[in-house]
């Protein structure tokens, strides 16, 4: 992802294929487009207030040309107004500011969770930039289980106490609680070529 302080500049690609199939026990309702996303018509139902229909949460050095390129460019097909930070910002952006307000101008938010997520500070001060806006989270589990997520074990919570020690308890508690209400949200996990799956909640 990107650095806390620091202006935007591309990053180098990395090579992956990522797609995603529902987990079946956090299923979102099937009739979602029904009751606030958006439905299958010529173009997405959409609210003034928002710039962006969907913010995109993701780690970059994990899924930035893999899985969240691919539901970028889906996303943006459908006609689904999208913030993507590679796409979105331009040079000399101050990151911070570009961020938060695009966070606050989002309707729907979708949090990519890879293994590294957790290890970047900025993963998770803008997860509970999300949570704070009390919205719609659909978290994506890519190769990670999601119980680590909700309970903050594996890779994450290998890092927290170095952060706590850095940064204070309440900042690292406040990105704990952001873990656990999103990674508890209803969701999908990454198995196998079925991207579409996620994809239909947004029509």
């Amino acid at each position: 992802m990107l650095t806390d302080g620091a202006n935007y500049s591309p990053s180098s690609s990395l090579p992956a294929t990522e797609l995603t199939r529902p987990l079946e026990s956090r299923r979102p309702s099937s009739n979602m487009a029904e009751t606030g996303l958006f439905q299958r018509t010529s173009s997405p139902v959409r609210e003034p207030r928002f710039e962006y229909d969907v913010f995109l949460s993701y780690r970059g050095e994990d899924t930035r040309h893999g899985f969240t390129k691919h539901i970028y460019e889906e996303l943006v097909r459908m006609g689904v107004r999208t913030f993507l930070d590679s796409v979105e910002l331009e040079a000399g952006d101050n990151i911070g500011d570009r961020m938060f307000n695009a966070i606050k101008g989002s309707k729907i938010f979708v949090a990519i969770f890879s293994v590294q997520y957790a290890h970047s500070r900025w993963c998770l001060k803008e997860l509970a930039d999300i949570v704070k806006c009390n919205r719609l989270i659909i978290p994506v589990f890519v190769h990670v289980n999601p119980v680590d997520v909700q309970k903050q074990e594996g890779t994450f919570g290998s890092l927290l106490p170095g952060f706590t020690d850095r940064l204070g308890a309440e900042r690292v508690n406040e990105w704990k609680e952001a873990l656990r209400v999103a990674g508890n949200a209803p969701g999908f996990t990454l198995d196998d070529d079925r991207s579409e799956v996620l994809l239909h909640v947004f029509y």
